[in-house]
């Protein structure tokens, strides 16, 4: 009978401890998954074809589907988002829906999965008469265009002083300082800190702006900008100015520049958040073929 209940209790024991470790694998999990950052590296909107649906070969006088789903993988929301099935010949080809509207898409973030928010859709028709010919390659393409944002925010040293001494504060970089991505098509690729010293000391920061997708960077505008608590006057450099006051890149090129201006009142070194936001239209496109057949 003694016996009986020490069994009867080590298998609660263990249970309990069972128990614990698993509630302690899944918190870790759940910990490791909320702290990801999303807003990094060059993440950008995905088209993809479901091709068990959406065949590349069809008959005249018969039905026409393309389904195929928008990922929004980058680490902000879209919005005005248009999806649309073009430069097709509607002699052989009638599309009901050739454009389809979203007003947003929701972010990369840790309540979805790695490919981020989501649509799904259905371009529809019918495929026309051959005209008696045997069969015909249609050319068609997708496009996605969408409006979005994104954010720069590094921490970083500023040092009013006229000479490079130590002050036991931080240490402002010697030369540019490069950044892998913000979680967008659109990106800081690099940074240049410059303190101009005179009667009051102003401090310039040189931003490299890229392009690092494959799709049509159309136009950026320029949003809040502060070095901490402090306005920063910023303007683009060695772009193209549009007649809505946006900026585009110049013809052939996929870069630009930037530069932030900010009086400096601090004598002594120190560490402060800096945060400028990009406002900026895309465009995606996919090159597709299919066959009619009589």
């Amino acid at each position: 009978m003694k016996n009986g209940k020490i069994i009867v209790r080590t298998i609660l024991v263990s249970s309990v401890l069972l128990m614990v470790l698993f509630v302690i694998g899944c918190g870790g999990s759940d910990q490791q998954t909320l702290q990801k950052n999303y807003k990094q590296g060059y993440a950008l909107p995905t088209l993809v074809i479901d091709e068990q649906r959406s065949p590349s070969v069809f008959y005249q006088n018969r039905p026409f589907s393309l389904t195929l789903t928008l990922f929004n993988r980058a680490g902000y929301p879209l919005q005005n988002v248009k999806v649309a099935i073009a430069n097709y010949d509607q002699t052989f080809l009638s599309i009901a829906n050739p454009q389809q509207f979203f007003p947003l898409i929701e972010e990369n973030n840790a309540f979805n999965d790695d490919n981020g928010g989501r649509v799904d859709l259905v371009f529809a028709g019918d495929v026309r008469d051959l005209r008696g010919a045997e069969e015909r390659r249609e050319p068609y393409r997708l496009y996605a265009s969408y409006d979005s944002k994104m954010e720069f925010a590094p921490t970083i040293c500023v040092n009013a002083a006229r000479y490079d001494v130590f002050d036991a504060g931080c240490q402002m970089p010697k030369s540019k300082v490069s950044f892998s991505g913000q979680g967008a098509p659109l990106a800081v690729t690099s940074m240049e800190e410059i303190v101009l010293s005179g009667d009051v000391a102003e401090l310039e920061l040189r931003l490299r702006l890229e392009n690092k997708g494959n799709g049509d960077l159309k136009n950026i505008r320029l949003g809040q900008a502060r070095l901490g608590n402090t306005p920063l006057a910023c303007q683009f450099k060695n772009v193209l100015e549009n007649a809505d006051k946006s900026v585009s890149f110049k013809s052939n090129r996929k870069d630009g520049e930037v530069l932030c201006t900010a009086t400096l009142t601090e004598k002594s070194s120190y560490q402060t958040a800096l945060f400028i936001e990009f406002f900026y239209s895309y465009e995606l496109s996919v090159a597709r073929q299919m066959t009619i057949k009589r």
